[in-house]
């Protein structure tokens, strides 16, 4: 799994490529040093993320939850079928706010505003 950062209307964008499987911490880490960085609005965009295993699924909780206790908020985009189905199987769905497009994502953030 390969994640690369930028930024776009304020919002940070994380875009995930490759697998997602046995991360060792990695998503949380990276939660982490954004949040610790003083960034309020963060995106996971899984465009081109190929498939995401339960262990990466927890790491994905426990970014939510790290975001929510820091006064954070984390959005999801481009989730495809696939992830978007295991979202549903283990209704984390309601966890999360997930849209089909970064577009979208940024969108609802500048409704917030």
């Amino acid at each position: 799994m390969k994640l690369i950062s930028r930024q776009q209307d304020g919002v940070i964008i994380v875009d995930f490529s490759g697998r997602a499987t046995d991360t060792d911490g990695a998503l949380r880490d990276a939660i982490a040093l954004l949040i610790d960085g003083g960034h309020r609005r963060i995106v996971f965009n899984f465009e081109n993320l190929e498939y995401l295993d339960s262990t990466a699924l927890g790491e994905l909780v426990a970014c939510q939850l790290r975001t929510i206790r820091a006064g954070a908020s984390l959005k999801l985009a481009n989730a495809g079928r696939r992830i978007n189905d295991l979202l549903m199987t283990t209704r984390l769905i309601t966890v999360f706010d997930a849209y089909e497009s970064v577009a979208a994502a940024l969108k609802s953030y500048a409704q917030e505003t």
